[in-house]
C-alpha cells in the first residue's frame, strides 16, 4: 500500500472513498459518512494507481478569516481552531494533494505550523 508514507495515506484514504464512501471533502459538505457496523471487501477488490504526475500539489487557504466564523479558536491565540487546522490538512491528503499554504492572515500563528510540520 502506497511506495512511502505519503502514499500510503493516499492509499488508506483512497480506500475510504471506494469502500466506505466518505467523501474527500466531508469536513466541509454536508455529506457525512454513514455508521457501518461491518464492512465487506470482495477478495477480488483491487485498486492500483500510478504515481502523481506533479511534484507539488498545494491547496491555498485564503480565507482563513473567514473559517475563523466556522471553528473559533477557543483561546484566542489564533484565526481559527486547531481542529479546523487539522480538518484542512486531512482534506488536503484526501484530495491528494503534499502542500498547504498558510499565512494570509495578518500574524503567523506558529501552532498552525507546528501542526503541519506533524
Amino acid at each position: 500500500i502506497g511506495m512511502d508514507t505519503r502514499g500510503a495515506i493516499y492509499a488508506a484514504f483512497t480506500v475510504s472513498e471506494l469502500i466506505l464512501n466518505v467523501d474527500p471533502w466531508h469536513r466541509f459538505s454536508n455529506i457525512q459518512p454513514e455508521y457501518r457496523g461491518s464492512v465487506n471487501v470482495s477478495e477480488d477488490f483491487d485498486a492500483t494507481f500510478s504515481s502523481p504526475g506533479f511534484e507539488y500539489r498545494a491547496v491555498f487557504s485564503n480565507d482563513e478569516d473567514l473559517l475563523g466564523g466556522f471553528t473559533p479558536d477557543p483561546m484566542g491565540e489564533a484565526v481559527f481552531s486547531m481542529t479546523a487546522f487539522d480538518w484542512l490538512y486531512e482534506t488536503t491528503l484526501r484530495i491528494k494533494a503534499n502542500a498547504f499554504l498558510v499565512g494570509t492572515v495578518p500574524y503567523p500563528d506558529e501552532k498552525s505550523l507546528t501542526l503541519a510540520s506533524r
